[in-house]
């Protein structure tokens, strides 16, 4: 999974509960919500961070070169594999299985707030920087704790 979707779905998904089937009102509030945690700004950079990781691996037979035009259809192709509206719509019912209406009030309150601006800016690239390191962690410390623990050789 891209780092930048990881970080996005990490975001969108945090804890506690509305009813599985919140009536329009709540689901509003929990849709405005999901607009300010993840505006459109946001999914278009994902798109470009995970059309570039794409690109890159993508290797043609004796290095032939690539279409020109490969990046924006990759970009595009990302765009109808994953929908911004969709990734709302997911994101509403995950916000609205996990917080209460005024738990859903509250963080529209901050996250209208300039910190709570910055921080949904920010938490993709937090949370992408985090899983890059424990990608470089994890090779090196997971064979000896699998071994301390009785796993390998």
């Amino acid at each position: 999974m891209s780092s930048s979707l990881f970080a996005l779905l990490a975001a969108v998904s945090l804890a506690a509960a509305l009813p599985a089937r919140a009536g329009e009102p709540e689901r509003k509030a929990v849709h405005e919500l999901v607009e300010l945690v993840m505006p459109k700004s946001i999914y278009e950079r994902m798109v470009g961070q995970m059309t570039q990781q794409i690109v890159a691996s993508i290797k043609t037979k004796d290095n032939a070169p690539l279409p020109r035009d490969l990046t924006e259809k990759i970009s595009l192709s990302v765009q109808d594999a994953l929908p911004y509206e969709e990734m709302v719509s997911w994101s509403v019912e995950i916000y609205a299985s996990r917080f209460t209406l005024e738990e859903i009030g509250e963080m529209k309150k901050f996250y209208s707030t300039p910190l709570g601006k910055k921080l949904a800016q920010l938490l993709p690239e937090i949370a992408a920087a985090s899983a890059k390191k424990v990608g470089e962690v994890m090779p090196e410390r997971l064979p000896a704790a699998m071994k301390k623990h009785g796993l390998g050789r």
